[in-house]
């Protein structure tokens, strides 16, 4: 069982503003969540330069390279 990284709400908020975004680029983000992570890490410069910062800001709490 691996443990759960926790994002604080106030990411997790900050994050919601970028969905429309993510659901674009990666269609399929949610309905596979590992893939739609790779996905969203592969096409970071699709982002706008707001959500770029976002995703940063998230990738650092779940520590992704």
């Amino acid at each position: 069982m691996s443990a759960q990284v926790a994002v604080p709400d106030a990411l997790q908020q900050e994050a919601m503003t970028c969905v429309g975004e993510a659901a674009q680029i990666c269609p399929d983000v949610w309905t596979a969540p590992d893939h739609g992570l790779a996905c969203m890490t592969g096409k970071r410069q699709g982002f706008s330069p707001r959500c770029r910062v976002i995703y940063d800001k998230v990738a650092r709490a779940l520590k992704v390279r």
